[in-house]
């Protein structure tokens, strides 16, 4: 995931945001949930609220 870091001056003081950015290809969204996690490759999948929610809603095969 994306890490986004906006570097300001304000009133002769620096500041910084910084935000990870969902995972979900083409979201341009700030990432909310972490999805899952391999520690031994220190990586990270993380989504937005709209795809965490994706992602948890049960989809029925309507196929049957």
């Amino acid at each position: 995931m994306p890490l986004i870091t906006i570097k300001t001056t304000i009133a002769g003081k620096e500041e910084s945001l910084s935000e990870y950015l969902c995972d979900w290809p083409d979201c341009p969204n700030p990432a909310k949930q972490v999805v899952g996690v391999i520690r031994e490759l220190r990586a990270v999948a993380m989504v937005c609220e709209v795809h965490s929610e994706f992602i948890r809603t049960p989809r029925r095969n309507d196929a049957a």
